[in-house]
């Protein structure tokens, strides 16, 4: 029996085992999401979709890092956070642009165009009709 192999050996562990090499994307998306929706706060229509994004990923990003032993989760908060302030920067200037307009608009800063038609525009004033 002292010729059979592996007789009496007990082969040890194949090693100790290997962390998760799984990252989290979503983490890392929300983060670059979050800061273009924060740098472009400005272009209103960018802005919201990419902050919604950021938003989306973010709550996605953390609840994926309390699954794979919390690797992202910092990146995943931070990109949630700044899709929150991206989306309300673009909420802010909206308001404040409009704001604008408006005040604009009532002490007449702003010129509206002409909505006459041609023929209005080439008619007589009705005061030189009389004369």
């Amino acid at each position: 029996m002292a010729d059979q192999p592996g007789y009496g050996f007990t082969p040890g562990p194949q090693g100790a085992p290997q962390p998760s090499s799984q990252g989290n994307g979503l983490a890392v998306a929300a983060l670059v999401l979050g800061i273009i929706a924060v740098v472009l706060c400005f272009v209103v229509i960018l802005n919201w979709i990419l902050a919604i994004l950021a938003i989306i990923f973010g709550a996605i990003g953390m609840s994926k890092a309390n699954k794979i032993g919390g690797k992202g989760k910092g990146m995943a908060t931070a990109g949630l956070a700044l899709g929150v302030i991206g989306a309300i920067l673009g909420v802010v200037i909206v308001v404040w642009a409009m704001q604008q307009m408006k005040r604009a608009r009532r002490f007449g800063n702003i010129t509206m165009p002409d909505t006459r038609t041609v023929a209005e525009m080439t008619m007589p004033a009705p005061d030189r009709l009389a004369a």
